[in-house]
């Protein structure tokens, strides 16, 4: 399954893909630097990944969140996305419930195709 996970601004400390290929738990998925599409010329970092799996999704989205909580009170104005085909989905934080919220929308896009 390809995903492109976009930030929304560049914030200054550790990018995205760098946390992600050196996280123990997203170490089964294969990481990438995305070309920038025309319409998101920002600031922010977009990463392509690879995952085989519905728990390698899971690994992504809790290294994800781990990154994005790493920011601290800047967390909460934080965006990161992850998306796959048609669907865009917003990681919101490392609660299980987020976790499931987020990896169940994807999953459900691959059902969908």
């Amino acid at each position: 399954m390809k995903l492109l996970i976009r930030t929304d601004e560049d914030t200054g400390r550790e990018p995205l893909l760098q946390w992600l290929t050196r996280d123990s738990v997203a170490r089964d998925i294969r990481f990438e630097s995305a070309p920038a599409a025309a319409e998101s010329m920002g600031a922010g970092e977009i990463v392509q990944a690879l995952v085989t799996d519905v728990t390698s999704l899971g690994s992504l989205v809790v290294a994800i969140a781990a990154w994005r909580d790493s920011h601290g009170r800047r967390s909460e104005t934080l965006t990161v996305s992850i998306e796959r085909n048609e669907t865009r989905i917003i990681v919101g934080g490392a609660d299980p419930e987020e976790i499931d919220r987020v990896v169940d929308a994807l999953v459900t896009d691959d059902s969908a195709s």
